[in-house]
């Protein structure tokens, strides 16, 4: 497993962090997780919204830790 220690100070943003796990994965990693260091866990990470539509009331307030995970297909495409 690879983590990559995400931080706000540095220059990268979500999207290059994405793409980092996407080349580390492509690049033979199994597992890579991603840990937003800035990120207070003990807040709560959903807060509902009863003026959205059913289905989608629950809204992500905060990052979270993900794992991405190679998924090995016979085109060799990586999902995240």
């Amino acid at each position: 497993m690879v983590i990559v220690d995400w931080q706000l100070d540095q220059a990268a943003g979500h999207d290059e962090v994405l793409t980092l796990a996407k080349v580390l994965l492509q690049q033979g990693a199994e597992r890579v997780a991603v840990y937003p260091r800035w990120v207070d866990f003990s807040e709560q990470a959903f807060e509902y919204d009863s003026r959205l539509p059913v289905g989608q009331r629950w809204v992500q307030v905060r990052e979270q830790i993900v794992i991405y995970r190679r998924r090995d297909r016979p085109d060799n495409a990586i999902s995240i």
